[in-house]
């Protein structure tokens, strides 16, 4: 529906891994005409867990967590050592022990609602407290939901990849999950996030994919991760 209030046609549009009639029903969403269409996109994305990409002449809104699609082995890399496979992790003791969704809750009168997740370990990591405030709206058991999905991703998606190859990959599409190995023979699990093109070669930034660490096994609302 936003994507047709922008101008766009059926036909430019896939939205066809966003129909699951459990999980992804909207009650409702709060737009404000004048902040345009992009950032209600973007606060669906957060609560539901898909990613926007451009392929094929169309916009594709695919889920996260999907299954891997292609194992790249080392001796497939364009050599650049020692970064070949160039792994950059995120600062550990910033990440969130709390995430608090505030979203509108449609059984208590639309009024604000907070839902949170925690995460409980004799591991350090910081103490910082993430809040969401979606206009989404949401049942509570939705947003507790997303509140612990996105505890898990901030947690398990935190390193970012780059690499290049030859033109054999270019079936692959950003969002779609490979497994890339390195020079000691560990294959790592990521989501790509961006292909580019040049000179004979592929260039390609992906991000760690949590997989059902992240997006199935979720505790049920209420509970500690």
């Amino acid at each position: 529906d936003l994507c047709r209030q922008a101008g766009l046609r059926p036909e430019q549009i896939d939205v066809s891994e966003l129909y699951d009639p459990v999980t992804d029903r909207v009650p409702g969403l709060l737009v404000n005409i004048d902040e345009g269409l992009d950032k209600p996109i973007k606060w669906l994305m957060e609560m539901f867990n898909f990613t926007k990409v451009e392929h094929g002449k169309r916009l594709r809104f695919i889920k996260r967590g999907r299954d891997v699609v292609a194992r790249i082995p080392y001796n497939k890399l364009i050599d650049d050592f020692p970064t070949t496979l160039k792994r950059e992790e995120r600062d550990r003791a910033k990440l969130p022990r709390t995430v608090n969704v505030n979203h509108i809750d449609p059984d208590g009168g639309f009024a604000k609602n907070k839902q949170t997740a925690t995460r409980r370990t004799n591991m350090t990591i910081g103490d910082a407290i993430l809040n969401i405030d979606s206009r989404v709206v949401l049942s509570r058991d939705q947003a507790a939901l997303a509140a612990m999905r996105k505890l898990k991703l901030e947690h398990n998606e935190t390193v970012d990849y780059a690499f290049s190859t030859g033109l054999e990959y270019t079936y692959l599409t950003p969002g779609d999950v490979v497994e890339v190995e390195d020079a000691d023979g560990t294959w790592y699990r990521m989501h790509i996030t961006e292909r580019n093109e040049d000179d004979g070669t592929s260039a390609w930034e992906a991000e760690a994919d949590g997989g059902s660490l992240v997006y199935d096994n979720v505790a049920p609302p209420g509970k500690e991760l």
